[in-house]
């Protein structure tokens, strides 16, 4: 691929976020923020909207279930009960929300049938999961971002894809956040292993425009994204600004901030 410089991103800041840690962010088709926030086997998970006064409505009620109890006491996923959740969320146009668990397996691709009371439907099986879209250009199919790529999932006929759509390949690289913009278009954050063990130490994260079509990229200013958005109209992109991220089993507590490309 053809390096073809830096590419320079102007920010402004839209607020805060109260939770330690944003796992996912989307605009429904109202225009509203939405984000989702989990601590893995925690009963700290929820989706809910962002409005500058702070947390608003939920999108839907999510609550912990020990993961041998999910069979009893109709602690279900279709009720809405999770043993694990860290995992992003996406609307398509019509409002419907998607969401997977995030790095976790086993995992699935869920849909929200009904807010109140909560009715989910496991629509495919897969593995982790760090990014999930619904793309402006293409409302039949959810983009979900692995370790090494992103998957076209068809949301209407169930067909799990053997392909990836976009990757990258490197025994020491790790797709972390990803954005398709266009059909062409995707911003990553990767993570560069520098040895084989994974210690805080030992890698880098960059972030990178990349053109599947040209064959080329570029550099962003900003080293890691975190979760990003772009609304429906295609005129604002959002992400999480963070301090820094381990990629473990540990999470940082701060107060994530959202910030918009101009």
């Amino acid at each position: 691929m053809a390096f073809e410089g830096i590419q320079q991103i102007t920010e402004t800041t839209l607020g805060s976020i109260d939770v330690p840690v944003v796992n996912g962010l989307s605009f429904d088709p109202d225009g509203r923020i939405a984000f989702s926030h989990g601590q893995g086997t925690t009963a700290s998970m929820m989706m809910a909207y962002w409005t500058p006064d702070g947390i608003g409505e939920s999108i839907v009620n999510l609550q912990y279930a020990q993961r041998d109890k999910q069979t009893e006491d109709d602690q279900t996923e279709e009720k809405g009960y999770f043993w694990f959740f860290n995992g992003p969320l996406a609307f398509d146009s019509k409002g419907t929300c998607y969401f997977s668990l995030g790095a976790c397996s086993p995992n699935g691709l869920y849909k929200v049938v009904s807010t109140t009371p909560a009715q989910i439907e496991k629509i495919y099986p897969m593995n982790s999961t760090r990014s999930l879209q619904v793309p402006l250009f293409d409302d039949e199919h959810l983009y979900s971002t692995s370790s090494n790529g992103i998957y076209r999932y068809p949301i209407a006929s169930q067909q799990k894809p053997n392909q990836p759509w976009f990757t990258v390949k490197g025994e020491r690289l790790r797709l972390l956040d990803c954005l398709v913009v266009d059909p062409n278009k995707v911003i990553a954050a990767i993570l560069f292993r520098t040895s084989q063990a994974l210690s805080e130490k030992d890698y880098y994260i960059k972030s990178f425009v990349f053109d599947r079509i040209d064959k080329s990229f570029r550099v962003l200013s900003v080293d890691e994204t975190g979760p990003m958005a772009i609304s429906r109209d295609g005129q604002k992109m959002i992400h999480i600004s963070t301090s820094q991220i381990v990629p473990s089993t540990s999470f940082l507590w701060f107060i994530s901030r959202i910030q918009v490309y101009e």
